[in-house]
């Protein structure tokens, strides 16, 4: 049987889970993210609560096949950079040789509602049908596409981010420096900001 070892990376929790082939979640853990510090930090946390959920499940790293990793992020498939984060104000960083100073175990990351939406077709809700949409709601706003059971990234990987579209005309001040966007207005972090 193959082990699969999971991370979200959220703008308020990692949370890493490992699953087996069948798609049965075997451990979860979560650590505080902490976003305010350094990607060095970041990146050791997430290898360290990811290394946790591993010893949960009752294996070594060595068990696992490999590392998934989803982000609130765009993530250029190319050259492996993460292009843009506005819930961490990264820009252009290179995550994968972060990440490869704490797992050396094959890595692959992607938007993080991307990786929610494929994972509903493959195993959860979705499961009986080919494509599916799905707003996130968190720390931001996010969106993913699946279409023919293949993910729908769009033109430079944001086809689906859905919380940078205008809602209001020169609104609310957007974490991507835009006015108006629905993340602004509808975000966990916006709705707190509110009552």
């Amino acid at each position: 049987m193959k082990y699969y070892l999971g991370l979200d990376v959220g703008g308020t929790n990692l949370v890493a889970g490992v699953v087996d082939e069948n798609y049965t979640i075997l451990s979860k853990e979560r650590l505080v993210t902490n976003v305010s510090r350094s990607i060095d930090e970041i990146a050791s946390d997430m290898a360290e609560v990811s290394r946790q959920a591993v010893r949960s499940a009752g294996f070594e790293l060595r068990d696992v096949s490999s590392w998934g990793i989803g982000m609130p992020s765009c993530i250029n498939p190319k050259t492996n950079l993460l292009v843009h984060s506005n819930n961490f104000g990264w820009k252009n960083v290179p995550v994968y040789d972060y990440l490869a100073k704490y797992l050396t175990i094959p890595t692959y990351i992607a938007n993080d509602a991307n990786c929610a939406v494929y994972g509903e077709v493959l195993a959860g809700v979705a499961k009986d049908y080919t494509d599916a949409i799905m707003l996130t709601l968190g720390t931001g706003v996010g969106g993913g596409i699946v279409i023919d059971k293949k993910i729908y990234s769009g033109y430079d990987t944001m086809g689906a981010e859905l919380g940078h579209t205008k809602l209001v005309y020169n609104g609310i001040r957007c974490t991507c420096g835009q006015k108006g966007c629905l993340e602004s207005y509808c975000s966990s972090t916006a709705l707190i900001r509110q009552t």
